[in-house]
Protein backbone atom coordinates (compact mmCIF):
# COMPACT_ATOMS: atom_id res chain seq x y z
CA UNK A 1 0.00 0.00 0.00
CA UNK A 2 1.22 3.46 -0.92
CA UNK A 3 1.28 6.22 1.87
CA UNK A 4 -0.62 8.39 1.08
CA UNK A 5 1.60 11.70 0.65
CA UNK A 6 2.93 9.96 -2.24
CA UNK A 7 -0.17 10.86 -3.61
CA UNK A 8 0.28 14.31 -3.53
CA UNK A 9 3.88 14.07 -5.51
CA UNK A 10 1.70 14.20 -8.77
CA UNK A 11 -1.38 16.48 -7.49
CA UNK A 12 -0.69 20.01 -7.42
CA UNK A 13 -3.36 22.44 -5.63
CA UNK A 14 -3.79 25.84 -7.55
CA UNK A 15 -1.11 28.02 -7.36
CA UNK A 16 1.33 25.58 -5.89
CA UNK A 17 3.60 25.34 -8.67
CA UNK A 18 5.23 27.08 -11.42
CA UNK A 19 3.01 30.22 -12.00
CA UNK A 20 5.36 32.31 -14.67
CA UNK A 21 3.73 32.39 -18.32
CA UNK A 22 5.90 34.01 -21.38
CA UNK A 23 3.82 37.29 -21.98
CA UNK A 24 3.43 37.44 -26.26
CA UNK A 25 2.69 40.54 -27.32
CA UNK A 26 -0.37 38.92 -29.52
CA UNK A 27 -2.37 38.49 -26.65
CA UNK A 28 -2.74 41.81 -26.56
CA UNK A 29 -3.23 43.55 -29.51
CA UNK A 30 -3.97 41.36 -32.95
CA UNK A 31 -2.93 45.34 -34.70
CA UNK A 32 1.17 44.08 -34.90
CA UNK A 33 1.67 45.82 -38.48
CA UNK A 34 4.73 43.56 -39.45
CA UNK A 35 5.33 39.55 -39.49
CA UNK A 36 4.51 38.54 -35.98
CA UNK A 37 7.22 35.83 -35.94
CA UNK A 38 9.77 38.96 -36.30
CA UNK A 39 7.94 41.24 -33.55
CA UNK A 40 8.23 38.54 -31.11
CA UNK A 41 11.52 37.76 -32.01
CA UNK A 42 13.04 41.00 -31.36
CA UNK A 43 10.73 41.40 -28.71
CA UNK A 44 12.02 38.49 -26.93
CA UNK A 45 15.78 38.83 -28.15
CA UNK A 46 16.72 42.96 -29.14
CA UNK A 47 15.19 44.95 -27.73
CA UNK A 48 11.59 44.88 -25.41
CA UNK A 49 9.22 47.64 -25.87
CA UNK A 50 10.55 49.68 -22.62
CA UNK A 51 13.93 49.56 -24.20
CA UNK A 52 12.60 50.49 -27.37
CA UNK A 53 10.20 53.46 -25.77
CA UNK A 54 13.62 54.45 -23.58
CA UNK A 55 15.60 55.24 -26.40
CA UNK A 56 13.02 57.12 -28.48
CA UNK A 57 12.05 59.14 -25.30
CA UNK A 58 16.12 60.08 -24.80
CA UNK A 59 16.30 60.98 -28.64
CA UNK A 60 13.37 63.31 -27.76
CA UNK A 61 14.97 64.89 -24.86
CA UNK A 62 17.98 65.12 -26.49
CA UNK A 63 16.80 67.10 -30.27
CA UNK A 64 14.56 69.15 -28.07
CA UNK A 65 15.73 72.49 -27.01
CA UNK A 66 15.77 73.80 -23.13
CA UNK A 67 13.57 76.38 -22.88
CA UNK A 68 11.48 78.03 -20.39
CA UNK A 69 8.56 78.24 -22.42
CA UNK A 70 8.84 74.25 -23.04
CA UNK A 71 5.56 72.34 -24.76
CA UNK A 72 3.67 71.28 -21.96
CA UNK A 73 3.91 67.67 -23.84
CA UNK A 74 7.33 67.81 -23.78
CA UNK A 75 7.65 69.04 -19.90
CA UNK A 76 5.35 66.00 -19.19
CA UNK A 77 7.85 64.09 -20.75
CA UNK A 78 10.98 64.80 -19.13
CA UNK A 79 8.80 64.20 -16.28
CA UNK A 80 7.63 60.86 -16.73
CA UNK A 81 11.42 60.44 -18.15
CA UNK A 82 12.90 60.92 -14.45
CA UNK A 83 9.54 59.26 -12.44
CA UNK A 84 10.98 55.99 -14.69
CA UNK A 85 14.79 56.66 -13.68
CA UNK A 86 13.50 57.08 -9.96
CA UNK A 87 11.71 53.74 -10.48
CA UNK A 88 14.17 51.81 -11.86
CA UNK A 89 17.01 53.08 -9.32
CA UNK A 90 14.87 52.61 -6.47
CA UNK A 91 13.71 48.87 -7.60
CA UNK A 92 17.68 47.77 -8.04
CA UNK A 93 18.12 49.37 -4.38
CA UNK A 94 15.35 46.97 -3.19
CA UNK A 95 17.07 44.25 -5.32
CA UNK A 96 20.51 44.57 -4.24
CA UNK A 97 19.27 45.29 -0.16
CA UNK A 98 17.46 42.34 -0.50
CA UNK A 99 20.27 39.80 -2.37
CA UNK A 100 22.52 41.00 0.31
CA UNK A 101 20.43 40.54 3.35
CA UNK A 102 19.69 36.96 2.18
CA UNK A 103 23.68 36.83 2.25
CA UNK A 104 24.52 37.71 5.64
CA UNK A 105 21.51 35.57 7.05
CA UNK A 106 23.20 32.86 4.94
CA UNK A 107 26.84 32.91 4.95
CA UNK A 108 27.99 36.23 6.97
CA UNK A 109 31.35 35.66 6.22
CA UNK A 110 30.48 35.65 2.02
CA UNK A 111 28.74 38.74 2.89
CA UNK A 112 31.44 40.68 4.73
CA UNK A 113 33.70 39.65 2.00
CA UNK A 114 31.39 40.60 -0.46
CA UNK A 115 31.38 44.07 0.99
CA UNK A 116 35.13 44.09 1.45
CA UNK A 117 35.34 43.78 -2.12
CA UNK A 118 33.54 47.03 -2.70
CA UNK A 119 35.10 49.06 -0.27
CA UNK A 120 37.09 51.99 -1.94
CA UNK A 121 40.53 51.25 -0.39
CA UNK A 122 41.89 53.40 2.57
Amino acid sequence: MYPLSSIFAFWKAPFSGDVTQNIEPRLFSNDIAGDPATESYIHAHVASYGTQLDAIMGALLELAPETKDSQPGLRKLQALSERIDTAKKDLHLAAATLALDRLKAADPEGYASCLRARMPPD
